[in-house]
C-alpha cells in the first residue's frame, strides 16, 4: 500500500525542466535610441525548483538588419542602421494554474551579454561593415516576461506572451511564441 502511494505521488509531480524554443519580433522602443526592430529566435531552459517557482535562462538572437529609413551622415561614413541583435536573460519565474490546461507565468530578472552590430558605409575606400557592439551587464539592464501556457500533453505545451528587455540605451519589446518540451 505504501509503494502505491509513492507511485501516485511521483506521477502527480510537475516536470522540473522545460526546454522552450520559438521566436518573435523585437520592437525597439524608446525616445533616444529605440534599438533594432528585427525577427528573433528564442531558446529557453527553465528549471522549476518548486511547483510555482523556477529560474529561466533565455537566449535571444535577431539575425536580421534594421536599416534606418534616412541614413545618418557623418564626415567619413554613413550609418545605415543596426543588426545581428543577441543577448541573454536570467529570470525568476512564478507560475500559476488558470484552469485545467491553461497557466500563467510571470518572470523578472536581468539581461546580459548584449550585442548589436552597427552597419556603416565608409567613404574612403568605399565599403560596408558591421561593427559589433557588445557589453556585459549594465546598471538598469532588466527583463520582464509574461506568458500564457497551454498544456497539450504531460510533456508538451505551447506558450505565448511578451517579454520586455531593457538595456540602458534601448528597450526591446517582444511578442513571442514558444514550443515547450517538459522533463
Amino acid at each position: 500500500m505504501c509503494s502505491l502511494g509513492l507511485a501516485d505521488l511521483g506521477y502527480a509531480q510537475q516536470p522540473v525542466v522545460e526546454l522552450e524554443g520559438g521566436g518573435g519580433h523585437v520592437f525597439g522602443v524608446g525616445a533616444g535610441a529605440p534599438g533594432p526592430s528585427v525577427p528573433t529566435l528564442d531558446a529557453v531552459v527553465v528549471v522549476w525548483a518548486t511547483e510555482h517557482w523556477g529560474v529561466a535562462l533565455r537566449r535571444v538572437e535577431g539575425p536580421g538588419e534594421d536599416l534606418y529609413t534616412t541614413p545618418k551622415e557623418s564626415p567619413d561614413r554613413t550609418f545605415l542602421g543596426v543588426g545581428n541583435l543577441h543577448y541573454w536573460t536570467l529570470t525568476a519565474r512564478r507560475r500559476q494554474s488558470i484552469s485545467g490546461n491553461l497557466g500563467f507565468e510571470i518572470g523578472f530578472g536581468m539581461m546580459f551579454n548584449k550585442g548589436v552590430g552597427f552597419i556603416e558605409m565608409f567613404r574612403d575606400p568605399p565599403r560596408r561593415v558591421s561593427v559589433p557592439s557588445g557589453r556585459g551587464v549594465g546598471f538598469g539592464d532588466y527583463s520582464v516576461e509574461a506568458l500564457v501556457t497551454h498544456s497539450l500533453a504531460r510533456h508538451f505545451a505551447v506558450k505565448a506572451g511578451v517579454t520586455f528587455d531593457a538595456p540602458l540605451e534601448a528597450n526591446h519589446f517582444q511578442p513571442v511564441a514558444l514550443a515547450v518540451v517538459r522533463f
